[in-house]
């Protein structure tokens, strides 16, 4: 069994998910990070050759079609997800094929997905999204993926700036 396991991360720009790949990157695990725009990106870990960073519109379903085939053509399967972003339902659902049979979705979401304030209500729509992962559930414990749903109580300051 290999010692190293396929994690892509979605938002993996900064906050949470920003520090799940520098964990994962020192941990030797091999880690595809989806990001929306690569200017946003700590430009010191794209030289790991454990890191690829795939840049797309997670609501474009011809752009999730295309980091799909990417995916499955250079890594066959992934271990784990992390949706860090709320990654839409059809890019998940995309991505269940891909999926280790004992593999794992991490979905991080936030009580701010029901609650918003002025100026951030596409970040609030996208931590309500990760809650509604109910669906996404159902199918994966058919194929035999564990789904594990964390809700912060509220955003971390800190990550808001990084």
């Amino acid at each position: 069994m290999k010692s190293e396991k396929n994690w892509l991360i979605a938002g993996a720009s900064f906050g949470l998910g920003l520090a799940a790949v520098k964990y994962l990157l020192s941990r030797k695990q091999i880690v595809i990070a989806l990001v929306t725009d690569a200017q946003k990106f700590n430009t010191e870990l794209i030289t790991n050759p454990l890191l690829e960073v795939i840049i797309l519109d997670p609501a474009s379903e011809a752009e999730v079609i295309w980091m799909c085939e990417k995916i499955g053509a250079k890594y066959g399967l992934i271990d784990k997800l992390i949706n860090n972003a709320g990654a839409t339902q059809v890019m998940v659902r995309r991505l269940l094929p891909l999926m280790q049979k004992d593999g794992h979705i991490i979905d991080l979401s936030s009580v701010c997905g029901t609650a918003s304030i002025a100026d951030s209500t596409t970040q609030h729509a996208a931590q309500y999204q990760c809650g509604l992962s109910k669906e996404i559930f159902l199918k994966a414990n058919d194929l035999g993926i564990k789904v594990t749903i964390i809700e912060q109580e509220s955003p971390v300051p800190a990550f808001s700036n990084n």
